[in-house]
């Protein structure tokens, strides 16, 4: 009998727990030349989650001012989170999402 696969490399049957709880969340660094135009902005990443919860292939998916996309992939790359596991052995989750929202509260 053949395993089936519900996910690249994990067998139907297997306890998976990804909810990725996020060990740093320092902010974004606001470009300052953006800040003087008052430029506001969402920059859409993917990433991968290494098995120590590192991030990994951060890659901007959206974003509607491309001069806030290297301070984004910026932060993506110093975020740590806590490893996906199966039966409780770390795991590399890929594809993860999220949003960096640019915004001045004056």
């Amino acid at each position: 009998m053949a395993a089936v696969l519900v996910a690249p490399g994990v067998a139907l049957g297997q306890e998976i727990k990804s909810d990725k709880p996020q060990i740093t969340n320092k902010g974004p660094v606001y470009p300052k030349k953006l800040i003087e135009k008052n430029a506001t902005d969402q920059v859409h990443l993917m990433f991968d989650i290494d098995k120590t919860g590192h991030t990994a292939n951060c890659q901007v998916t959206s974003s509607t001012n491309p001069e806030f996309n290297e301070s984004a992939l910026e932060h993506c790359r110093q975020q740590r989170y806590a490893p996906a596991t199966i039966n409780g052995v770390p795991t590399v989750n890929h594809h993860h999402r999220t949003i960096v929202n640019y915004s001045l509260d004056n």
